[in-house]
């Protein structure tokens, strides 16, 4: 396919890696120079330096041979105009764009205005959304980072395995004998800066990061297993109010209006939290990396803590100030996703990718055909839902003849109503949902095998 990614920044690098390949010719737009050149030097991509949205840039970077445009620069309206020239001049087939401002995603503007006949948009990400569902539900289980629904059966959740854990020196094999009542998948586990697919006999160490594929109603008891005790007592305080702060503050009143809940910002004024919508907030103006502040907060008698400003420094050292205070969890945004281990040894309990959950957004719109694309980890893994058709390739093959060691592993075999998590020898059959977990280095092959076509 030929790609055109607009924005060079951590989020268009992020999907750049991931989508770069033989089988894709990808072009990266952007007004920097510097960012460009810095692509340019990783990726195999060809760079074109302009504004984003001018038809004459568009042109330049192929829009007339273009099949996927995918918009995601700092400014919305930058991406949604881009997406009206390369519809209306270029005739592109597919675009994505990123929309952060949360009043153009609101339900009562949405459903209206990103119509075929009123916006020629095929698909609207909004990632500060998604974050805000994403710790809207890990707030609710102490020890989660990444929660989300895949289906309505199947959930993933990251959890650090800390040092004091009874699961440390443990291999995944032995985790499931040790707790067989419960059904889990452990997918992908981070350590020392890599992220793997893990085999059974892998086994688990101190500060593991693991991406585990469960049952929903089991998520307690599996973080329970890793030795988190503490109960949640309904106090949150969000420090940062401009998009994912406000997102997310709206996300949690409607989800848990019982929670008590304070932000913390040092002007609101030019921000898109209006204190009037919030209807149980206490709007704390002030810099959340002073003291006193946090002091005058209450932060001592906070449950979880979470800095969601735009820029990653703050968002550390205001958690770790926090913490110092009493925060009993504290949880960061990041974008410069390479300072997350380091970010964690410091003591901060969970680090959010923006950058990994937006990648995840664009997969999701930009897969065709049978695969969909549920979830990416750390740009590396991608979690793949594919539905095994009449003419696939591995009817009648064990789940382990498919399995391609620390490469690609199927974690959940759907066959009918019927969910099975971690699914061992069972033999495919035509019908079945498989949710696998890959390498993006072998996912066209997965794709070839699965459903006998490309993506």
């Amino acid at each position: 396919m030929n790609i055109i990614i607009l924005g060079a920044g951590n989020i268009g690098l992020g999907i750049a890696k991931h989508l770069v390949s033989s089988e894709n010719s990808i072009t990266i737009v952007d007004s920097n120079r510097e960012r460009l050149n810095a692509i340019g030097n990783v990726l195999d991509v060809r760079p074109v330096i302009g504004f984003a949205s001018h038809p004459s840039t568009l042109e330049q970077a192929g829009a007339a041979q273009a099949d996927v445009l995918i918009a995601v620069t700092n400014v919305d309206e930058i991406n949604l105009v881009a997406c009206e020239v390369a519809h209306s001049l270029f005739g592109i087939e597919t675009k994505i764009a990123r929309v952060s401002q949360q009043n153009y995603v609101e339900e009562k503007y949405r459903l209206t205005l990103f119509q075929p006949h009123n916006l020629s948009i095929d698909h609207i990400i909004s990632p500060e959304s998604e974050i805000a569902q994403s710790i809207s539900k890990s707030i609710q289980v102490y020890g989660t980072s990444d929660v989300v629904d895949l289906n309505e059966n199947v959930r993933l959740v990251s959890v650090r395995c800390p040092s004091t854990s009874p699961l440390v020196n443990t291999p995944l094999q032995v985790f499931a004998n040790l707790y067989p009542h419960l059904s889990i998948a452990v997918i992908a586990i981070q350590r020392d800066g890599k992220t793997i697919i893990p085999l059974g006999n892998d086994v688990i160490t101190a500060n593991d990061q693991l991406f585990i594929l469960l049952k929903p109603s089991q998520a307690r008891d599996v973080i329970s297993a890793f030795g988190y005790t503490d109960q949640f007592r309904r106090r949150v305080a969000i420090a940062g109010s401009v998009r994912v702060g406000f997102a997310l503050a709206k996300e949690i009143e409607q989800s848990s209006p019982d929670i008590q809940l304070k932000i913390i910002d040092n002007d609101f004024s030019n921000s898109d939290l209006d204190p009037r919508i919030m209807k149980h907030a206490e709007i704390i103006k002030g810099n959340p990396l002073h003291e006193d502040i946090l002091i005058e907060s209450e932060i001592h008698d906070c449950d979880t803590f979470i800095s969601v400003t735009s820029d990653d420094n703050v968002n550390i050292v205001s958690t770790l100030l926090a913490k110092y205070c009493g925060a009993k969890r504290g949880i960061v945004l990041l974008n410069n996703v390479r300072n997350s281990q380091f970010v964690l040894s410091l003591g901060i309990d969970s680090v959010v990718n923006q950058s990994a959950i937006t990648v995840s957004s664009v997969l999701r719109a930009i897969r065709q055909y049978k695969m969909r694309s549920l979830y990416t980890i750390d740009g590396e893994i991608e979690v793949l839902g594919i539905p095994v058709g009449d003419a696939s390739n591995v009817i009648g093959l064990s789940l382990e003849d498919i399995m391609i060691p620390h490469q690609a592993m199927v974690a959940v075999l759907k066959r009918g109503n019927d969910i099975q998590i971690s699914p061992g020898k069972l033999i495919i059959g035509t019908n079945d949902y498989l949710i696998l977990a890959a390498t993006k280095g072998v996912i066209h092959k997965i794709e070839k095998l699965v459903t006998g076509r490309f993506v």
